[in-house]
């Protein structure tokens, strides 16, 4: 389940706000919560700070949620 969100990471700007926002949620929660480490930590903060890097309005949104 986690892999698959990781690949749809490259699908985010395709989302509706609702639903990014709502997979935001999500990775934030994975992450506060260590459900992951390692490799796949890094990866889930990767997305995270891209997100926050790219100022474009959808992707933006879902780094905001994730942090939050």
């Amino acid at each position: 389940m986690i892999s698959n969100l990781f690949d749809e990471y490259r699908f985010h700007s395709q989302y509706p706000l609702r639903e990014l926002q709502i997979t935001g949620e999500i990775f934030g929660k994975i992450i506060q919560t260590k459900v992951i480490d390692g490799v796949s930590l890094t990866i889930a903060l990767k997305c995270v700070v891209d997100a926050l890097e790219k100022h474009n309005g959808k992707r933006f949104e879902f780094g905001i949620k994730a942090l939050e």
